[in-house]
């Protein structure tokens, strides 16, 4: 079988060539493909690069998905403006890069290149996609030859489409499955091609649901295909405040922290005068906030009054520092409360409380105030055969020689743990007890 090595030139040649390889013909005019089974003792290990540290890999696609009116496009325009002055915190980080921006939504002179400068912003490193002279029209796989000879050319690392879907093959079927596929799987292999990202812009849709996924408008083949989603929207503790948050991530940790942030006006001075148009202030971390206070479909006055009531009770049992999860529900029946998970993981969350992890194998779970010290080893019974770590013999069966753990699992592979018990479940605030008749 022949390798074939493709790189986008200027006149899109390797193109072609990459094209004609792949349907070869015998003899007969008939096409003829080849396969191949490769070793995996033979594939090259690669570890992943990050524009944006824990949140936007090189090499993919990225979605950054919220509510209208929270500021996607200022975020994107945040982030471009940064990576042109090499400030992202990440692999490129003290290196200006290029960036390409295609929008089919907001005007380049009366709102993007204002809100660039405003940002901060290396202008001649940001370009604006024109295809015949119009602004805008990129079609998404068709353009992909042409595209990739242009940010080759440029040295871009960061494409933003904005809005994503708007920036495909208008043949294509955004609600079909295997449609979107057509289009995502050759941008993310082009993205790996030239070692750059891709962060596509999308509307939430308004369907009733309890899974974050679920709240991209379009099939799920856009969040199948994506390797991390970012998700925006409201506060829920301050609807003055937005949250920048991870939603996915299927390279790298989970637990990489909620932002929050406002939208505000500023005036730039141009040649045609001052100029207002906004920008992203950063106000810090949200602790405990999830993709799930963020993305699940919001509640009614009475069960928000509910979760309201809990929260507060959760403050005040954890004051005095963490509890074992089994204790906390123990507490609140004994209280009188009658809770759903559901209703437990959302007044966690507003409560600022986060899960405190086993100290020991088969450990209990604990919440704890952000902030606040975990519970001492000392207070859990010590487990037989503890190596120096503290990981067990029963541990080391499921963690191995190098730390490894379940791909779920937080913190990522090789960090030295000492607990493994569907720990991947943790955040959905499952009781032991339902855990237990699940592996029953």
């Amino acid at each position: 079988m022949t390798d074939i090595d493709w790189t986008p030139d200027e006149d899109a040649e390797a193109w072609d060539t990459y094209r004609d390889e792949l349907a070869r013909t015998d003899g007969d005019g008939e096409a003829k493909r080849d396969v191949e089974l490769v070793p995996a003792s033979r594939i090259r290990l690669e570890r992943t690069a990050w524009l944006s540290a824990g949140r936007i890999p090189l090499g993919g696609v990225t979605l950054l998905v919220g509510q209208e009116g929270c500021g996607k496009t200022n975020i994107a325009g945040d982030t471009a403006a940064r990576a042109s002055r090499g400030n992202l915190p990440g692999d490129l980080h003290g290196e200006p890069v290029s960036v390409v921006y295609a929008t089919a939504e907001d005007s380049w002179s009366r709102t993007l290149a204002p809100r660039l400068i405003a940002a901060g912003a290396d202008l001649d490193r940001v370009f604006a996609v024109q295809i015949a002279g119009l602004g805008g029209g990129l079609a998404i796989p068709g353009d992909l030859k042409l595209l990739a000879a242009q940010m080759k050319k440029h040295e871009a690392r960061l494409l933003v489409l904005d809005p994503l879907g708007a920036h495909l093959d208008a043949h294509l079927d955004t609600h079909k499955d295997a449609a979107v596929r057509q289009a995502l799987a050759p941008l993310a292999a082009c993205m790996e091609r030239l070692d750059a990202a891709c962060v596509g812009i999308m509307h939430w849709s308004k369907a009733p649901t309890m899974v974050a996924l679920d709240r991209v408008n379009g099939s799920r083949g856009f969040t199948a295909a994506a390797r991390s989603m970012l998700g925006v929207g409201e506060d829920p503790q301050d609807p003055s405040v937005r949250l920048f948050l991870l939603a996915k991530s299927n390279l790298g940790r989970l637990d990489v922290p909620a932002l929050r942030y406002r939208i505000e006006t500023r005036i730039i001075e141009s040649p045609v005068g001052p100029i207002e148009t906004s920008g992203v202030v950063w106000i810090g971390e949200a602790p405990g906030m999830t993709a799930r206070d963020l993305f699940t479909t919001p509640q009614g006055d009475e069960e928000r009054s509910a979760t309201e009531e809990v929260a507060e009770a959760l403050r005040e049992m954890l004051a005095d520092g963490p509890l074992a999860v089994d204790e906390v529900r123990r507490q609140l029946r004994q209280a009188g409360y009658s809770i759903s998970d559901s209703t437990l993981a959302r007044a966690r969350s507003r409560a600022g409380a986060e899960h405190g992890k086993p100290q020991t194998f088969g450990g209990k779970r604990t919440y704890r105030l952000a902030g606040s010290s975990p519970v001492s080893p000392a207070n859990f019974p010590e487990t037989q055969n503890s190596d120096r770590t503290g990981r067990t013999d029963a541990t080391r069966d499921f963690v191995g020689e190098n730390g490894q753990s379940c791909q779920f699992c937080q913190p990522p592979l090789g960090h030295e743990r000492n607990v493994v018990e569907l720990n991947h479940l943790r955040e959905f605030d499952i009781s032991d007890e339902t855990l237990a008749s699940w592996m029953a």
